[in-house]
């Protein structure tokens, strides 16, 4: 008899964030449900993930992938580095605890803990993986200055 979080798939979450309200009624989610599945019967699974990754929040204000680029990184999302992808990667999961302006350890444990995901997965290799957690990030300030986020050795 209650509503809990969770358990969305990307196109209903994509759905969420482009049509619908973030009321918690079981009737948003039945809608949700319904044009999830339309959104999957129309575009495929790599639209639906740009789709979402440009409709996300980021924190810091940055809605989509881009904007979240630019505002942490000062670079388009194509010359992200992996270790910034990572970062950036972590965040939806928390956004304003993952910070990495506000809370660079916690957002560099996270960043941690996706670069080990991809290496588990062999998206990337470990070698790659240990090499960019170790990068200095380049965050953009809202001083326009660059603070470097390291990771302790």
């Amino acid at each position: 008899g209650t509503t809990v979080e969770g358990g969305s798939t990307i196109a209903q979450q994509t759905v969420k964030n482009i049509f619908l309200s973030n009321q918690r009624t079981m009737e948003r989610k039945t809608e949700e449900m319904l044009l999830a599945i339309q959104l999957e019967r129309h575009y495929s699974k790599d639209q639906i993930l740009e789709m979402y990754l440009n409709t996300i929040y980021f924190g810091h204000g940055a809605y989509g992938i881009g904007n979240a680029s630019r505002i942490y990184f000062g670079v388009a999302p194509e010359a992200l580095t992996v270790g910034q992808c990572a970062m950036l990667a972590g965040l939806p999961q928390a956004p304003t605890a993952y910070d990495p302006i506000n809370h660079p350890e916690a957002s560099r444990d996270r960043q941690q803990t996706v670069l080990q995901l991809m290496a588990d997965q062999h998206l990337i290799s470990a070698e790659t993986a240990e090499k960019a957690g170790y990068d200095s990030l380049q965050l953009k300030t809202d001083t326009s200055a660059t603070a470097k986020v390291s990771r302790k050795k």
